[in-house]
């Protein structure tokens, strides 16, 4: 059985078509690879050394007449089987992706199901995978690319045939990456078929710049040491700011670059740890990024020249750091923290405390401060200089919006005319919670909903308050990794069996009747709509006399099945043989926003977070 951790170094991907060859032998054992060669290949094929290599680690022997045939297109099949091989999948506890063409007794099954479950295939529009049909080199680049995480970066290609092709993105990614040096100079030749030699040279190549980019991440703090992907140190000195009990759960997958007394940095492989102590000694941390959500991280007061953080619900304390980085669409709050820079996403929400300090925020080209940081007004003094930058990186001096003054009356101040959602926001809230205790009270054995507060929006999409995250928090307690997946392994679609669609709308309706009668008529009446995403939960405006009715006859199975979908991503296809685990395991979405619409087009956004 291959090992499940491997399944860590994927993100979700797609690959909008896979590879396949002929007949594929079973790999040989090394001992039968050290004494293998192919009457077909001799050291003068270009291709001779990576084929050997991978023949060698028993990851592709050739056919039974002693031939190795490294000119023949390589099938999708065919691909597949090197590939699983090669990332060492697992490809015994596989979920079956459905393809058509590939039943369970098909002899390449597992292989493909391990590519399929990790998102680094798809099958075609007709539901069969194609294991027969040839792999063209622009469809090699997308496979290839996602296998092994290869990124483009700036990188531009001297390939003018693929200015304008679909995956341009990809081949970029492999000519940066050494991968590919195309047909020609000037061409990538994206239709053309691949070989079998040259897509053993192709794997060689991407795994050798897999390992090259690689970077070192935090395993655990075990007998009083720093276990990373690469090996075992010890925490010295004010190593141990950083390093303690308290932040492991922050620091868990965390993403490293030390500073080694024999060296001035180290990157690591993700997916091979070291099973005994190495002798460096850490210096320092020249880069953290922090990938765990809902967690706190408290460094003490310790400098790290650049950390990212890429966790959501992520609170950071006592840092030093010379650029901090907040990945998008994240929630971040931080504590004494002191940065010469901060950069933020158009989607960031941060909240400074009064010891925090910023030398330089840098805002997205066109967003407010405001929009940004909750609490700016009360912080402002704290932020020496804020500038935005451009699409190209270019920086310029931040320019506040300047507030709109009352129409035809120069001079005065602006409006501060009312809007309807910020009047109609306690009754409004009201609503949406009773709507939450009704899945609440249906779900109550699976997850728990804290309901949170709602952001505000102006009629021209501005926000006047900024809110904060509903949670929809999964009971069992997940841990993504081999053990937890073997104890909390419930079907989706058992969840969604048990659960009667009649119950969970008579339980909506009585919530939502009896938080109804407390509630001002005015502010009901204003509303317009309400949304989870794009699924709209009424067909007319809402007022205190047809809620019942507009719910009533808008919560159908059709309509709840639409906005499960549209806050978990999950279809129902795919939602039938997915478990617990391997949602929460996956890209698949985790978050949507219910969306309250009123007639002077203001609305009231409550942003819902779902977590193992």
């Amino acid at each position: 059985m291959k090992n499940n951790t491997s399944k860590k170094l994927f993100n979700v991907a797609l690959a909008s078509a896979m590879v396949a060859g002929s007949v594929v032998a079973i790999a040989p054992t090394a001992t039968e690879a050290a004494n293998v060669s192919f009457k077909d290949l001799d050291s003068s094929n270009s291709h001779y050394t990576t084929i050997m290599q991978l023949v060698e680690r028993g990851i592709v022997k050739g056919y039974e007449d002693n031939t190795f045939k490294p000119g023949q297109a390589v099938n999708r099949a065919h691909a597949a089987l090197i590939l699983a091989n090669i990332l060492d999948l697992d490809t015994e506890n596989v979920t079956d992706p459905k393809f058509k063409d590939v039943p369970k007794t098909h002899p390449y099954y597992g292989s493909i199901a391990a590519l399929a479950n990790a998102g680094i295939i798809k099958g075609f529009e007709d539901g069969t995978f194609g294991t027969t049909k040839t792999l063209s080199r622009g469809q090699m680049a997308v496979i290839i690319k996602n296998s092994f995480e290869l990124e483009a970066g700036n990188a531009t290609t001297p390939f003018k045939d693929i200015l304008n092709h679909d995956y341009k993105e990809q081949i970029t990614a492999l000519y940066a990456n050494g991968v590919t040096v195309g047909t020609t100079p000037t061409t990538y030749g994206a239709a053309s078929k691949v070989t079998r030699g040259q897509f053993a040279t192709f794997v060689v190549r991407a795994e050798e710049a897999r390992e090259k980019n690689a970077v070192e991440a935090f395993v655990e703090i075990k007998d009083g040491q720093i276990v990373t992907t690469k090996g075992t140190y010890a925490i010295e000195g004010d190593l141990a700011k950083v390093f303690n009990a308290a932040n492991a759960a922050a620091l868990k997958g965390a993403k490293i670059d030390f500073k080694f007394a024999e060296q001035t940095a180290a990157l690591a492989s993700l997916e091979r740890v070291a099973a005994t102590p190495t002798s460096k000694r850490i210096l320092g941390i020249a880069s953290l990024t922090l990938v765990a959500g809902n967690a706190t991280f408290d460094a003490g007061g310790y400098s790290i020249p650049e950390v990212t953080i890429s966790g959501n619900n992520v609170k950071v304390n006592n840092v030093k750091a010379d650029k901090l980085t907040i990945a998008d669409k994240l929630t971040v709050s931080l504590t004494g923290v002191e940065a010469k820079e901060v950069a933020v996403s158009a989607t960031t929400k941060l909240t400074l405390d009064a010891t925090s300090s910023i030398g330089k925020l840098v805002l997205p080209e066109g967003k407010d401060v405001k929009e940004v940081i909750s609490n700016y007004e009360q912080v402002k003094d704290q932020i020496k200089e804020l500038v935005t930058k451009d699409a190209n990186g270019n920086e310029k001096p931040f320019e506040p919006t300047p507030e709109t003054p009352n129409p035809g009356v120069p001079g005065l101040p602006p409006s501060t005319d009312t809007i309807n959602a910020e009047s109609a926001k306690t009754d409004a809230t009201s609503l949406v919670n009773a709507l939450y205790n009704g899945f609440g009270q249906t779900y109550t054995n699976i997850a728990v909903i804290t309901p949170g507060t709602p952001t505000v929006k102006k009629a021209d999409g501005t926000v006047a308050t900024n809110g904060s995250n509903t949670s929809v928090d999964f009971k069992d307690p997940i841990v993504i990794n081999d053990d937890s997946k073997s104890q909390v392994d419930t079907k989706l679609a058992t969840i969604k069996n048990s659960i009667s669609r009649d119950v969970l709308k008579e339980n909506v309706l009585s919530k939502v009747a009896a938080t109804m009668l407390s509630l001002t008529e005015a502010n009901i009446n204003n509303i317009d709509s309400v949304y989870v995403g794009n699924v709209k939960l009424n067909s007319a405006n809402i007022t205190k006399d047809n809620y019942y009715t507009e719910l009533s006859s808008s919560l159908t199975t059709n309509v709840v099945a639409d906005t499960l979908s549209e806050i978990t991503g999950l279809t129902h296809a795919i939602a039938g043989d997915l478990s617990v685990a391997d949602y929460f395991a996956g890209s698949f979405a985790k978050s949507a926003t219910l969306k309250v619409t009123f007639d002077d087009s203001s609305s009231l956004e409550y942003a819902i977070t779902i977590q193992p």
